[in-house]
């Protein structure tokens, strides 16, 4: 019988959040966590992940700090944007395998964009915590028929400073640090892989 297996990828983004107001906007599909001085909207239609970074209040008066919008569009060139747009298993040495033969069989998708149609979301969690720190949280998953696999994607803002662990390796964290993860899990047998990133800002 075939066993699930996973891949985990962690992305960790150090960049700092807007206001404590969380918005879940079921008409758009999006969900938007805010921090210290960052803006995190998730868009379940694409799966994207878009940030902001807010300077903080410069307490000099001139009110510049008001006219701040959190404008999340493409146009905007503050925005972080992060998607998976494709997936491929690589051996040790970075050579992709499962090229060929049929795409149930295959080892990767040269473009999700087919195969996504929604991502379901999670209930969004403002009052959970992560290796003892306090974090916002929300959880988007969609089944991909080609490789017959699902594809969840974890989101987080820290709303706390301290050390987490990922492996062998401690990252610093301070309120508004954004740390996403993607866990890949097929329904058949597969080689089990996994990516680390690491992005500071």
């Amino acid at each position: 019988m075939s066993q699930p297996v996973s891949i985990l990828i962690v992305a960790t983004l150090l960049v700092t959040t807007f206001a404590d107001e969380d918005e879940v906007d079921t008409a758009a599909n999006t969900v938007t966590i805010r921090g210290n001085d960052t803006s995190v909207r998730i868009e379940g239609d694409t799966g994207k992940i878009r940030t902001l970074y807010f300077e903080q209040d410069d307490d000099d008066d001139d009110d510049d700090d008001d006219d701040e919008v959190e404008d999340f569009s493409d146009d905007n060139e503050d925005v972080l944007t992060f998607q998976v747009d494709s997936l491929q298993e690589v051996d040790s040495q970075g050579v992709p395998v499962g090229l060929t033969g049929p795409s149930d069989r295959r080892h990767g998708l040269d473009s999700l964009a087919s195969q996504i149609q929604s991502f379901n979301f999670s209930a969004l969690d403002n009052s959970s915590t992560y290796q003892g720190i306090p974090v916002k949280n929300v959880n988007l998953s969609v089944f991909l028929a080609g490789p017959r696999a699902t594809l969840d994607l974890m989101v987080m803002v820290f709303l706390g400073a301290g050390n987490v662990e990922f492996g062998n390796e401690t990252f610093r964290v301070q309120s508004g640090t954004l740390k996403f993860n993607i866990k890949v899990s097929f329904l058949r047998n597969s080689y089990l892989f996994g990516l680390i990133a690491l992005l500071r800002v």
